[in-house]
């Protein structure tokens, strides 16, 4: 079993031109595959958001969807984590003086 960076049909991510594409351009990992010859055994993929804390992991062993998604508060501690289902991300809530 290999573990293999890189995007599905080849190439990067993003536009970071990084040929081993499993991470963005700032170094943090995007997406993880582990393979087995030709076969996907397990798969990784993180987002974040512009503070670079990670906002979803999704993982698929066996081809089956496992989702978290992890929210913040204002002082950009975690302040919940949500496992499995939809993941809808709360609206910001802008305080205004």
């Amino acid at each position: 079993m290999a573990l293999i960076s890189t995007r599905a049909g080849g190439g990067s991510i993003d536009n970071s031109r990084d040929p081993y594409g499993g991470w963005d351009r700032h170094g943090r990992t995007r997406e993880m595959r582990w393979m087995r010859g030709s076969t996907q055994i397990d798969r990784h993929a993180y987002t974040y958001d512009r503070a670079g804390q990670r906002l979803t992991q999704t993982n698929s062993p066996g081809g089956t969807n496992e989702s978290q998604a992890f929210v913040y508060d204002g002082l950009r501690q975690l302040k919940n984590r949500i496992r499995g289902g939809t993941i809808r991300m709360p609206k910001a809530k802008m305080n205004r003086a």
